[in-house]
C-alpha cells in the first residue's frame, strides 16, 4: 500500500483518473455499516460526490443504452439488508442527497434471522480452539474460521444446513451481545418501508443469501424468484435487481435471473461500459479507507471489458 499512496492520492484529489472516469460507470459495494464506520462511510461517499456523478442503479442501467452517455457515472449499492444500512447509511444518503440500492433477503427479514454465514462465523469463533478443531474434524473442514466459512460455501444447501446445525448444537451457550445484534441483525419490514423511495431502491439478494450454484432447481426457483415475489409484496414496490450472494452464479442461475430481473450485479473489479451484459454488471466492493477507495476505482483500467450483452434469443428477455 505504501507504494501506492502517490497515486491513491493523486486519485483521492482528482489529479489523475478522469480519463478512465470518462470511459466507463463504477458501481461500488458496501456490506454493513456500523455506528463506528459512520465517519469513514461519510468520507468515502463524500468522495465519490465529488469525482463522478451519482445516479441511481436504474438510471445508470438504463444508459447503458447509449456509449456517450456511461462515462462518469457511478451507484452506491448495499448488500446484505442489515439494520444497520437503514440506521447508519441511509441518514448519511439523505443528508447527502445520494440515491443507493438496498440488496435484501426477504425470508431472513422474516424469520429475524442473520445470514447464515454470520451466524457461522460468531459460533465458530465463541468456541474455544479445541472445539473448533474437534467440529472441523468431524466435519472435514479447515479449523480456522474463515477457512471454515469458505468450505461451507462449497456445501450444497442440505450439507450446510446440517454443519450449522452441529454449530448450534456444539455452541448451545452462545448468545448475541448488543453490538453483534447491531452489526448483524436485518431490517425490518416497517424499516425498510420508512426509506423514501425517490432515494433508495430495493432489489433482491436472494430470500436467504443461500450459494446459487450449489442449488438444485427447485431450490434455485426459491431464492431468485420468490424473493422477487415476497419483497414486492411486503413493499408494494417494483423490484427489478438483484445481486448475486457471495457473487456467485452459474448458469442455471444466470438463466432464472434474466427471466426475473432487469439487471443483476456480481462482484468483480471491472468498469460498466455500453453493450455490457445486463446481469454480470462488475461492483468494487469498497475497501476501508478513503484512499484505498480512491485507488481500487481506477486501478483496474477501463479499457477491458470481458461481458457483453448476450443474444436476447439465446438467453432470454429480462423483466
Amino acid at each position: 500500500m505504501f507504494r501506492s499512496v502517490p497515486r491513491a492520492l493523486a486519485y483521492w484529489s482528482g489529479i489523475a483518473g478522469r480519463d478512465q472516469r470518462r470511459e466507463g460507470a463504477r458501481i461500488v459495494c458496501y456490506h454493513g455499516t456500523p455506528r463506528q464506520r459512520a465517519a469513514e462511510l461519510e468520507r468515502q461517499l463524500r468522495y465519490l460526490q465529488q469525482h463522478f456523478t451519482i445516479v441511481p442503479l436504474g438510471e445508470l442501467v438504463a444508459r447503458t443504452r447509449d456509449p456517450g452517455a456511461i462515462g462518469g457515472l457511478l451507484a452506491v449499492t448495499f448488500d446484505d439488508g442489515l439494520r444497520n444500512n437503514a440506521s447508519v447509511a441511509y441518514p448519511i444518503l439523505q443528508r447527502l442527497g445520494i440515491p443507493a440500492t438496498f440488496f435484501i433477503c426477504p425470508d431472513l427479514i422474516e424469520q429475524r434471522a442473520w445470514l447464515w454465514n454470520h451466524q457461522a462465523r460468531q459460533r465458530l469463533r465463541f468456541a474455544e480452539q479445541g472445539l473448533r478443531r474437534e467440529l472441523a474434524g468431524q466435519c472435514g473442514a479447515p479449523p480456522e474460521v474463515e477457512g471454515f466459512v469458505a468450505w461451507m460455501k462449497t456445501l450444497d444447501l442440505v450439507s450446510r444446513r446440517c454443519v450449522e446445525n452441529a454449530l448450534r448444537e456444539a455452541t448451545p451457550g452462545y448468545a448475541p451481545s448488543a453490538a453483534q445484534r447491531h452489526q448483524f441483525d436485518p431490517a425490518a419490514w416497517d424499516e425498510l418501508r420508512a426509506l423514501d423511495a425517490s432515494l433508495v431502491t430495493v432489489g433482491s439478494h436472494g430470500m436467504t443469501h443461500a450459494i446459487l450454484p450449489r442449488l438444485k432447481a427447485d431450490e434455485l426457483e426459491f431464492e431468485v424468484a420468490q424473493s422477487r415475489r415476497m419483497i414486492e409484496a411486503r413493499l408494494e414496490r417494483a423490484v427489478e435487481f438483484f445481486a448475486y450472494p457471495n457473487g456467485d452464479h452459474g448458469p442455471l442461475a444466470r438463466e432464472l435471473v434474466r427471466q426475473h430481473y432487469a439487471a443483476a450485479a456480481v462482484c468483480s473489479p471491472g468498469w460498466v461500459r455500453s453493450a455490457c451484459d445486463l446481469h454480470l454488471l462488475p461492483r468494487i466492493v469498497a475497501p476501508r479507507g478513503a484512499l484505498r477507495l480512491a485507488l481500487c476505482l481506477h486501478r483496474h483500467g477501463a479499457a477491458r471489458q470481458p461481458w457483453r450483452r448476450p443474444n436476447p434469443s439465446v438467453a432470454g428477455t429480462p423483466i
